[in-house]
């Protein structure tokens, strides 16, 4: 890698490579577990040990994700934080910098997660009488909703200078769905159970005609 603009333009690159990919798991996530009813009551029907640990696994690694993007420390990481400082124009490079700092409330619940849990244990935490959740801020839906959102405002924002533009369907949502294995997946299983009960329900019926 050699000159200024290489720098700028890999490290606008990766950001929103990364965040593209938290786009995707967080689709991903909210198709199995903030979709309807049914696909809540098929999956504790089918496996509920399992999806209980794939929830998890997919919930901590979208916050692991959002901390990375977020971390402060700026050198050698790829970060929002280092964007304003690959940036030249002055007017340009305070907007961005104001935008961080607005967008920072969200940004927090991430990093708490990831020093007291994800990436270390807390032993005061993790040795408190009840869930450690409790006493770790909250991370439902909506807070790793806005943080994603904040970062995707603040690429956004941005994107004309490090020479992309959105109207190309970059953060196009519609986009990022395609990847629809989830759903896939739901129909799967919804079709195989759908398919056992028929064969124990006859089972059934032969045993009572017999």
């Amino acid at each position: 890698m050699s000159g200024q603009e290489t720098v700028k333009d890999s490290l606008f690159k990766a950001l929103t490579s990364q965040a593209i990919q938290l786009h995707i798991r967080w689709n991903q996530y909210e198709e199995l577990f903030d979709a309807n009813d049914e696909n809540i009551v098929l999956m504790n029907e089918v496996a509920p040990p399992f999806f209980r640990i794939l929830q998890e696994a997919l919930g901590h690694d979208i916050i692991l994700g959002l901390a990375r993007l977020t971390d402060r420390r700026s050198k050698d990481t790829v970060t929002i934080y280092r964007l304003p400082k690959e940036i030249q124009n002055e007017e340009m490079k305070n907007r961005i910098q104001k935008l961080i700092e607005e967008n920072e409330p969200h940004f927090k619940f991430c990093k708490i997660w990831r020093d007291n849990h994800l990436a270390h244990a807390n032993l005061e935490i993790h040795t408190q009488n009840g869930p450690f959740e409790n006493f770790l801020p909250i991370a439902d839906r909506e807070s790793v909703a806005n943080a994603l959102k904040a970062i995707t405002d603040i690429l956004k924002a941005c994107e004309k200078h490090f020479g992309c533009d959105s109207t190309d369907g970059f953060w196009d949502t519609r986009e990022i769905k395609i990847f629809d294995g989830a759903s896939k997946m739901i129909r799967v299983l919804s079709e195989g159970q759908r398919v056992m009960k028929e064969k124990s329900e006859k089972k059934k019926t032969a045993r009572i005609v017999s």
